[in-house]
């Protein structure tokens, strides 16, 4: 089965070295992928210690209830990932599948500069606005249970957080040693995604596989070739 989003990977008339230029030479001059990478996730880190501090003495419902939420954070990362950005009909298409499938294939992953942040890292302004909205969701909880919502606002930052600090990783340059065997797994994972052939329906987890697993899209090389997930 032909996607949409593979028919504008094939379509596209530049080399990915071309399309590399071109989409780092829309960034502005005083674009900092430091303050890119540093700036939500100092935000993010300040926010998690600030709910830390509020929390009143932790009942073991409310610590079950935060790790119900994280793994829901990762069935959501799952459904955006291959529902939304792998389909034109969302904002950041366009800068996911023709742009940052486009450049980084499984066989070449490494940005080639830091500037290249920007093409793996999710917009700052975007990170910090979902932390603003998740102040009210967060505010409403706290009314029913306090812990309940500062728990609700500290996992969802440090997932925010994980997703970033982890989808940048991948895409580091290897180490002269390599990677140590979790991060090597865990970069495969993702690298295979990358795979024009597989991306359209395998392997839409960043972080860790487990909704990949539940959902039966998580994919190895060993086996034979894949028809894409419906």
């Amino acid at each position: 089965m032909v996607h949409p989003g593979m028919a504008q990977m094939t379509e596209l008339p530049e080399g990915r070295d071309a399309l590399r230029a071109r989409v780092t030479g829309r960034l502005p001059r005083w674009y900092s992928p430091w303050a890119h990478l540093l700036i939500p996730g100092l935000a993010g880190i300040a926010l998690i210690i600030l709910c830390i501090t509020m929390l009143r003495p932790l009942a073991a419902g409310e610590l079950l209830a935060a790790g119900v939420w994280l793994v829901a954070c990762n069935a959501i990362e799952w459904n955006i990932h291959r529902h939304l950005l792998h389909h034109r009909s969302w904002a950041f298409y366009d800068k996911h599948t023709p742009e940052h499938h486009g450049i980084f294939r499984d066989h070449d992953m490494a940005i080639r500069s830091r500037r290249e942040f920007a093409l793996v890292l999710i917009p700052g302004y975007a990170v910090l606005a979902l932390f603003l909205v998740l102040l009210p969701i967060a505010g409403a909880l706290m009314l029913v249970r306090w812990n309940l919502g500062l728990l609700f606002y500290a996992a969802s930052a440090f997932y925010v957080l994980a997703y970033e600090w982890m989808h940048l990783l991948y895409h580091l340059p290897e180490p002269s040693r390599g990677w140590i065997a979790p991060i090597a797994w865990l970069q495969r994972h993702h690298a295979l995604h990358h795979d024009p052939k597989l991306m359209q329906g395998w392997n839409f987890n960043t972080t860790l596989p487990l909704w990949d697993r539940v959902k039966g899209t998580a994919y190895r090389r060993l086996r034979p070739a894949p028809r894409s997930a419906s």
